[in-house]
């Protein structure tokens, strides 16, 4: 009979059968028995209780243009409103916004956004603050006063660069004039892989809640144009030129889904 012992199993019973050899019943430590069904329970939702994850982005200091940029807070409870958002941190010294000795920044939440491309996703658009709650001197969104009243567009051109040249040019020269590509349609003028870009873009800020006027392609091939709409006169300058606040945030966040990488050729 192979040897048990009974400091790692528990207490061993040995009982004779009737052919008589003998077998062994090994009653549990008090440690190893089962725990109740309800504490199992609470155990397993525990382990798969969602998260949800926060991207807050922000502009940084580089001059002329300033990038975006953006780090994932991962947090328990879903927020209803960007006031669910708590205040962030982040090194400074590295985005070109604080000196190495003193590279603390803060980012204050300032609009909340739906993330369509993460499973319980949301995008948070942030201000960046000093330690001392006072602006950084990189955010001019933060100096412009409110006004309901106001409603403003915004559109957005660009190219989509393969191997370092617009998306459809050739190796080497040019593609045709302009003339066919504007408002363009079909293989020949837009291509197909342009078109699934622009496409899941779209659809990404639309689930978002960003509101969208349209989109269409430009006057080169490779260029895409999109427009934003929406109210009040919250400014903030940047390539130096007015844009507002609640537009603004459209715009970062439209800009920021096409930088994320989510659409892929």
């Amino acid at each position: 009979m192979t040897s048990l012992k009974a400091s790692t199993l528990g207490a061993i019973h040995k009982k004779k059968l009737s052919d008589g050899k003998l077998f062994a019943l090994i009653e549990p430590q008090a440690s190893q028995k089962c725990p109740p069904n309800n504490e199992i329970e609470k155990d397993s939702s525990r382990k798969h209780m969602p998260k949800y994850k926060l991207e807050y982005l922000w502009l940084d200091g580089y001059q002329p243009v300033p990038n975006l940029r953006g780090k994932t807070k991962i947090v328990s409870e879903a927020p209803q409103s960007v006031e669910d958002c708590e205040m962030w941190g982040f090194d400074g010294s590295s985005t070109q916004q604080a000196e190495g000795s003193s590279s603390d920044c803060m980012l204050k939440p300032v609009a909340l956004y739906p993330d369509a491309a993460r499973e319980n996703g949301f995008i948070v658009m942030c201000e960046v603050m000093m330690p001392d709650g006072s602006a950084h001197p990189s955010n001019a969104r933060a100096s412009i006063a409110d006004d309901e009243g106001a409603w403003f567009g915004l559109e957005q051109e660009y190219f989509l660069y393969q191997d370092g040249r617009p998306l459809g040019w050739p190796e080497e020269g040019y593609p045709n004039p302009q003339g066919e590509y504007y408002t363009g349609v079909g293989y020949a003028n837009v291509g197909d892989i342009a078109r699934e870009i622009v496409e899941q873009h779209l659809e990404l800020c639309l689930e978002a809640g960003i509101n969208h006027e349209g989109i269409n392609a430009e006057v080169a091939q490779g260029q895409w144009e999109f427009q934003v709409c929406a109210p009040r006169l919250r400014t903030f300058i940047k390539f130096c030129t007015l844009f507002f606040r609640s537009s603004h945030d459209g715009l970062m966040l439209t800009r920021s889904i096409l930088q994320w990488g989510d659409l892929k050729p």
